[in-house]
């Protein structure tokens, strides 16, 4: 009878998507890490009620975190401009870079190709619009269409 080489081929094909769809979840993922900038390890930052400047990784940057930033330096979270001017480049590529000044939202992500800036954290690093980028990004390559209906045509009348 046919149905062995209907199984044998059934199962064939689901071990391919399987592979296929974890080699492109892990190339996308590389894609992604190489496209989306890196914010610096540490920035300077001055916290509302401190008394001087201390050091933070940008996962420790709360709203209302005042931070100084410079040319070549990536913005690590949503902020305000306080002071000064400077020419970002943005997020996306495609985009044009655009000036900014005193009152200016700056988003994370962006990279300040001259000029020096004074900024005002109005998102920390998690809530910031890039990391939803990230996250939805993240969220639809682990999405796995593939699979769920390779599941599904392989599930008889009975569901297994």
């Amino acid at each position: 009878s046919g149905q062995a080489p209907v199984v044998a081929t059934s199962v064939a094909l689901r071990w391919l998507a399987e592979t296929l769809s974890q080699r492109f979840v892990a190339q996308s993922e590389a894609l992604l890490t190489q496209l989306l900038p890196v914010p610096a390890q540490r920035y300077l930052v001055l916290r509302v009620g401190a008394a001087e400047a201390a050091w933070c990784a940008p996962r420790e940057l709360r709203v209302g975190d005042c931070l100084r930033l410079e040319a070549g330096d990536v913005v690590p979270v949503d902020a305000c401009v306080l002071h000064g001017e400077a020419r970002l480049a943005p997020v996306l590529p495609g985009s044009a870079a655009h000036p900014v000044g005193a009152g200016d939202a700056v988003a994370a992500g962006e990279r300040l190709q001259r000029g020096a800036l004074e900024l005002r954290a109005e998102a920390d690093a998690d809530h910031s619009r890039l990391a939803r980028l990230q996250h939805q990004l993240r969220h639809l390559l682990a999405a796995r269409p593939v699979s769920a209906t390779a599941r599904g045509l392989g599930a008889g009348p009975g569901g297994a």
